[in-house]
């Protein structure tokens, strides 16, 4: 089927249109991050001695330092995300724009120092957020010779962070033990992580906001020229006698 613009470009800028609408309303209508963020603002924050007062799976916050005694994993960091330079990009809206290949997560357990005491969280796996410390190659200079570069993004003992997690025994600690399941690691104190959460849902109403302007313009435009070739196409056909 030849193209023909008068019939395919409203077409198309429909369709793309719908595709942007419809990815609005998944951004407006998603309660995932407006329910992390009402979590973190009443949920409890724990410390060592209020810990093992909590029931087992109670969802909780621990704010504290990473304690001293943390084994690092990589260089300085006690948990992080190593990440390879594979080059800049060559063509296209992120021309000269450095490209990562993500090389391993480590994320062991850790100790976490509160004020009265040491929380161990217990499992691998957890979420990194906000991680406050940055390590790189120069990768220009590599790249330029042939080499790769690498990064790492994470935690070193002694930052200040928010654990989000769920309760768990730790038998080792006697039958009231408790440690922490984390789900997720914040480079921050308890006011940053609420801060950092209300960020992300103001972000999500942002680019759904964006998302549907551009799909309402696109359909509007695609609707404007489906019926302005509706009335060409009315406007030459053979008049009856």
């Amino acid at each position: 089927m030849p193209f023909r613009p008068a019939v395919h470009i409203p077409m198309i800028l429909s369709g793309v249109g719908a595709v942007f609408l419809l990815a609005a309303l998944g951004l407006l209508f998603n309660d995932s991050a407006r329910d992390d963020l009402a979590r973190g603002e009443v949920l409890p924050v724990v410390t060592a001695a209020t810990l093992r007062m909590s029931a087992l799976d109670e969802v909780v916050l621990v704010e504290g330092r990473l304690a001293a005694d943390n084994r690092s994993v990589f260089r300085e960091f006690v948990a992080c995300q190593r990440d390879r330079f594979a080059g800049v990009e060559p063509s296209g809206a992120n021309k000269g724009r450095e490209r990562w290949t993500p090389m391993e997560t480590l994320t062991p357990p850790l100790k976490i120092e509160t004020a009265d005491g040491i929380v161990a969280i217990s499992n691998q796996g957890y979420e990194m957020r906000a991680p406050p410390h940055r390590w790189w190659d120069t990768p220009i200079i590599i790249d330029v010779l042939g080499k790769t570069g690498e990064r790492a993004n994470g935690f070193f003992a002694g930052d200040v962070v928010t654990v989000a997690g769920r309760v768990v025994a730790a038998p080792n600690d006697g039958a009231r033990g408790r440690a922490l399941e984390a789900k997720v690691l914040f480079g921050g104190d308890h006011a940053a992580y609420v801060g950092n959460l209300r960020d992300d849902v103001l972000a999500t109403r942002i680019l759904g906001g964006v998302f549907l302007g551009v799909g309402v313009l696109l359909l509007g435009i695609g609707g404007l020229l489906w019926r302005r070739a509706w009335r060409r196409g009315k406007g030459t056909r053979p008049k009856r006698r």
